[in-house]
């Protein structure tokens, strides 16, 4: 979980951009609808990880329901092979979690 907590908002430049790769990876909007209304009241106040971390451990205390959507969160991270939209200097960290990922 740790990998992801760290791969997933680098591979993302904005923090909705972080929510809607949740989003395409199947997290219900129910998950999702705090870190959005938080967003909306004050963009500083919550980070990237903060949102993936919530998330995941959410996602985790939903037992084998949540299973599905674990899964594809970790293939959509791995499968992603396009790191241009990242800025220049995060690109080696996903490239290094992403290998840890595929190892394990």
């Amino acid at each position: 979980m740790d990998l992801l907590i760290e791969l997933v908002p680098r591979l993302n430049r904005s923090k909705e951009g972080v929510l809607g790769f949740l989003r395409g990876a199947g997290v219900s909007e129910d998950l999702l609808a705090t870190h959005r209304h938080q967003l909306a009241a004050d963009k500083s106040a919550v980070s990237k990880y903060k949102i993936v971390r919530a998330v995941l451990s959410r996602i985790n205390e939903q037992g084998d329901a949540g299973l599905g959507v674990r899964r594809e969160i970790l293939k959509r991270a791995i499968e992603l092979e396009d790191l241009s939209t990242l800025w220049r200097t995060t690109v080696s960290r996903p490239r290094g979690c992403k290998q840890a990922c595929d190892d394990s």
